[in-house]
């Protein structure tokens, strides 16, 4: 539509984590946190804010049984 700016995703800093344990051959558990400084996300278009949200952070469990 006519000659508007690309909308940009900014960049963000985000810090995420990753931890597994293996308890045995059979048993690995993970634990995943991501988003742990809660960024915010921005997308620009020209100079002006096109639309921002802030996702908040996330944490994932996981176990893998191998029979």
């Amino acid at each position: 539509r006519g000659n508007l700016p690309d909308v940009i995703e900014e960049p963000v800093n985000q810090v995420d984590l990753s931890y597994e344990k293996a308890f045995s051959n059979e048993l690995v558990v993970t634990l995943k946190a991501e988003n742990l400084l809660d960024a915010e996300k921005e997308y620009t278009q020209g100079n002006r804010t096109y639309f921002k949200y802030k996702p908040g952070m996330t944490l994932k469990l996981g176990a893998d049984w191998t029979f």
